[in-house]
């Protein structure tokens, strides 16, 4: 730093769906930050619309300029310069920010600085760094922009890359609009008590595209699962994108969905390699196959961490065959036990199902999709989560009482 006196900054930002006033001292002390968020009002949209978003800063940008003055026990006369940001951001947003700070500043004759706040989100980085030590290789993650900068200094940027489309919070945003959660995206997936997203990347991409895993692995909080067959193009994408699991699946063009177990036992030679191949990259893998003891003893040579029981048989039959077919994915869940495996299982769960699943003692997780999502046709996606949730964990804890 430099030693010439100290500046003092009022700073507005407006460029999206919060109003933000603060007075900054020498680049480094904030003595005031006032913030009026918009969520409540784009709520009943599912994202940010810029109409609205103008309109909410027209009406809070002075209120907000007020209460940081007072807030920093100053007056006009103390502040140095006023500082806006004018790029990138809602026309509209932007509009309304930039035009108070050049209203404010023709009155008070202060200089006015335009702002880039991209490059801000990186410069309020190093404000708390006591020393600075460039070169920094700075990631700026926020609702609206993912980018990885090169930092030689406050003023000099270089931007070494970013997201080609949506953001982290975006793509969040949009996808619990898809799944009829509230906004803002993120906290509603959480909260309807999801531990992590399963999704199956067909060959023929009937079900999700290409673009649809870009946008969960770009935004998702909770972890991935990646459902895929065992082809050179699948793995490919795997790779490129590292989940955080990925669980091969058996595929056939003609089916309506998931018939069947993998035949681990049968096809070591041709699954061997792709295993392998997941694994070095430090992605975890999972098997999706039948409870028999032949095809977790097949997964376990293979070096899979995991396995996934399908639960297929036993949620289709009734009566003393569904009883039978229990019967096999108990017998099943305590060889994984055995043998050391982390044990899975999904493929037909309903609610009257679930239970006596969700209660044996070895399985770690469950994967359960299609139910919830025709459920949240007549309930809403967040209200079957939290029941199918509350089953299992009532079901689990009957079982440890």
């Amino acid at each position: 730093m430099s030693n010439s006196p100290a500046r003092t900054i009022l700073g507005i930002e407006s460029s999206c769906d919060e109003t933000a006033v603060a007075v900054v001292r020498d680049g480094r002390e904030v003595l005031s930050s006032v913030v009026h968020s918009q969520i409540q009002e784009h709520a009943a949209w599912g994202g940010v619309v810029p109409e609205i978003a103008g309109r909410s800063h027209l009406r809070a940008i002075r209120p907000a300029l007020q209460t940081a003055l007072e807030e920093a026990h100053l007056t006009a006369a103390d502040i140095d310069a006023i500082a806006a940001t004018c790029r990138p951001g809602l026309l509209g947003s932007l509009l309304i920010g930039v035009t108070a700070a050049k209203s404010l500043a023709w009155a008070w004759q202060k200089p006015l600085v335009g702002v880039h706040h991209i490059e801000a989100h990186v410069y309020a980085a190093l404000m708390s760094l006591p020393e600075w030590q460039f070169p920094y290789i700075t990631l700026v993650v926020s609702g609206g922009h993912t980018s990885l900068y090169r930092c030689d200094s406050p003023l000099k940027l270089e931007q070494l890359g970013c997201t080609r489309d949506d953001a982290a919070g975006e793509a969040l945003d949009k996808a619990a609009a898809m799944l009829n959660l509230a906004y803002p995206g993120g906290p509603s997936i959480q909260k309807a008590g999801a531990d992590g997203i399963t999704a199956h990347l067909r060959e023929d991409r009937r079900h999700i595209s290409d673009g649809d895993i870009d946008r969960l692995m770009s935004s998702l909080k909770v972890p991935l699962n990646l459902e895929m067959a065992a082809t050179e193009e699948m793995l490919d994408i795997a790779l490129r994108h590292k989940p955080h699991a990925a669980c091969i699946v058996p595929e056939k063009r003609e089916e309506r969905t998931t018939e069947g177990g993998l035949d681990a036992a049968g096809g070591m030679d041709h699954l061997a390699p792709y295993v392998k191949a997941l694994a070095d990259a430090g992605i975890r893998v999972s098997l999706f196959i039948e409870p028999e003891r032949r095809q977790l003893e097949a997964a376990k040579s293979l070096g899979a961490p995991v396995v996934e029981l399908h639960t297929g048989a036993y949620c289709d039959a009734t009566g003393e065959e569904r009883e039978l077919q229990f019967r096999r994915i108990a017998d099943a869940v305590q060889v994984t036990g055995e043998l050391g495996l982390e044990c899975h299982a999904g493929h037909g769960l309903t609610f009257d199902t679930v239970g006596p699943v969700a209660a044996l003692d070895n399985v770690r997780e469950l994967n359960i999709g299609h139910f919830l999502i025709g459920e949240a046709i007549f309930s809403g996606l967040d209200s079957a989560i939290k029941r199918m949730r509350s089953l299992m964990d009532q079901a689990r804890s009957e079982q440890s009482a």
